[in-house]
């Protein structure tokens, strides 16, 4: 049995199963799509994943982590005013989630560090080198 799909996207072809027949099927992408909920923040569904939703002690044990990494990237023994910029460095992103209790392996670090660089390219068109809240839950989920 294999699947696969066309070039363009509008057709999935199902080959093979007890009878060894090839089918084709056109792709209605006019369903797929997702209206947009323009008071709803893009990070609302994410949030919802995680255990006790938004308003859950595992989020503000996020926030809590996410805040010490910005502090840790000035550097823990620095006098100098801090400043609460909203990200923090992808070097940064490995320590988050350590801390929540997820241990990737180096190949699936790279991996995070790669989409994570790449997340805001479309409206940027540079890569970054640092990630925001809703980007990590986004990561993170």
């Amino acid at each position: 049995s294999a699947m696969g799909i066309s070039w363009d996207g509008r057709w999935m072809i199902t080959a093979g199963g007890a009878d060894l027949c090839v089918h084709m099927t056109k792709i209605q992408t006019e369903g797929l799509r997702v209206e947009e909920d323009p008071d709803a923040a893009q990070v609302d569904p994410f949030m919802d994943l995680l255990e006790g939703g938004r308003d859950g002690a595992f989020v503000q044990e996020i926030v809590d982590y996410f805040y010490y990494a910005q502090l840790r990237s000035q550097g823990e023994d620095s006098k100098a005013p801090r400043q609460i910029s909203g990200s923090v460095p992808l070097v940064e992103v490995p320590n988050l989630v350590r801390a929540l209790g997820y241990y990737p392996s180096e190949k699936e670090v790279e991996y995070m560090l790669h989409e994570a660089s790449y997340m805001r390219f479309h409206e940027t068109k540079s890569v970054s080198g640092s990630i925001d809240f809703d980007d990590f839950i986004r990561l993170y989920v």
